[in-house]
């Protein structure tokens, strides 16, 4: 049996949003492979969190670890100190957190402990930590969340301190690149950047999550008013708050105009901003986030998902697509993912394709036939099945 210890990020439950989705679903598929794995996770320091459930739940062990920098002016003094007589590389905040002493502690301990026959690095930020890996006995996994520096650039803007921290950044994917023995990309196109930065081996692996949202079918209803959704996991997140700002200032107030009582729009996810209230008016309602969202959301007939920035395999965009939902989207979204417009999705890049296609998906054949095209593809390319089959290639492949 193979041992995995798997370092991760912010701990991953309760599930909230599409990282904590993709990284708790994905320690759940290697328990369900026989992989026997024990789990290295960041806490805030501010919130008490039920480890000890979970650790029963999951039958493993796991070991928190505080975040150690926060945001007072002490914290990124010290911060300063490392990066200058360490690593410039450590610039990258994200990276810092990972030259930790205690953090290296628990996971050098571990090491010599329990001797994993592999170190799964949820995120390419984590290369510090391979230095202490002894490459003979031991594969380095690296499992991409998103081309973080580009990503990064695209969410903050070009300014002068961004573009320090994008090369920080770009050092720490080239560093994970260069130092694994496998880089696990999350899109098609994400792939080939890690061939270009010199990756050993490459391989694709999708959201994690998705074989468990894939399903059989869509009941795709006839009568009015549709439900019309945007599901962002938070909107503290600047490119969910860009297509929020568009959809509430821009589609919508047109397609009312141009469409009457034909549309419900629905907005999930945490963090709404306020500013936006005076939005939520007649037909356009706001359900945070909420615990009964699988109900909800077989009961929305199309997914509105304008996508202006962010990096990475985007769930929102993908579970209305296992789901069978119709959906409309930009096409910088599906990120090298073979959907096809006007197959198996509708493709949108400015404000007049999204009305256009919204107002066309009042004909139910044209929504019968998107939904039983994007499920038949999501079949082929996000099933547990094939999901599992890539787990087992990517361990065996390091044999």
């Amino acid at each position: 049996m193979k041992k995995i210890l798997v370092v991760t990020t912010k701990f991953p439950f309760p599930i909230k949003g599409a990282s904590e989705s993709e990284r708790a679903y994905g320690l759940k598929q290697l328990l369900s492979l026989g992989f026997e794995v024990k789990l290295i996770t960041k806490i805030p320091l501010d919130k008490i969190i039920n480890i000890e459930s979970i650790k029963k739940e999951l039958g493993i062990d796991i070991f928190p670890i505080s975040y150690r920098f926060n945001k007072s002016f002490f914290s990124k003094f010290k911060k300063y100190l490392v990066v200058l007589f360490t690593n410039w590389g450590l610039f990258d905040g994200a990276a810092l957190e990972y030259s930790d002493p205690k953090l290296i502690y628990r996971f050098k301990k571990i090491l010599v402990d329990w001797q994993p026959n592999i170190v799964w690095f949820d995120t390419s930020f984590m290369w510090y930590l391979i230095r202490f890996i002894n490459r003979k006995k031991v594969k380095v996994i690296v499992r991409s969340q998103a081309f973080e520096a580009s990503h990064f650039l695209e969410e903050e803007g070009m300014s002068f301190k961004n573009f320090i921290i994008y090369l920080a950044k770009f050092h720490s994917e080239k560093k994970s690149a260069k130092l694994s023995d496998l880089v696990l990309s999350i899109t098609p196109e994400e792939e080939k950047i890690y061939k270009k930065l010199g990756a050993k081996k490459v391989i694709n692996l999708p959201l994690r999550s998705l074989p468990y949202l894939l399903k059989s079918e869509k009941i795709i209803k006839k009568d009015f008013p549709l439900n019309i959704f945007f599901a962002g996991s938070t909107y503290g997140v600047k490119h969910n708050k860009k297509a929020l700002n568009f959809l509430l200032t821009e589609i919508i107030p047109n397609i009312n105009k141009q469409v009457k009582n034909k549309f419900i729009f629905n907005i999930f996810g945490r963090k709404f901003p306020k500013e936006y209230k005076k939005y939520l008016v007649d037909n356009v309602k706001y359900h945070g986030f909420v615990d009964n969202y699988e109900s909800i959301i077989e009961k929305m007939d199309i997914a509105l998902i304008p996508v202006l920035a962010g990096r990475g395999m985007q769930q929102k965009i993908f579970e209305p697509l296992v789901r069978g939902i119709p959906t409309i989207t930009s096409a910088r979204g599906l990120a090298g993912y073979s959907f096809k417009n006007n197959k198996e999705i509708l493709y949108a890049n400015t404000k007049e394709e999204f009305i256009y296609n919204l107002i066309s998906l009042q004909d139910f054949n044209l929504r019968f036939r998107l939904s039983k095209a994007s499920l038949n593809l999501s079949k082929n390319l996000f099933s547990k099945k094939i999901i599992n089959k890539t787990i087992l290639n990517i361990i065996k492949f390091l044999d």
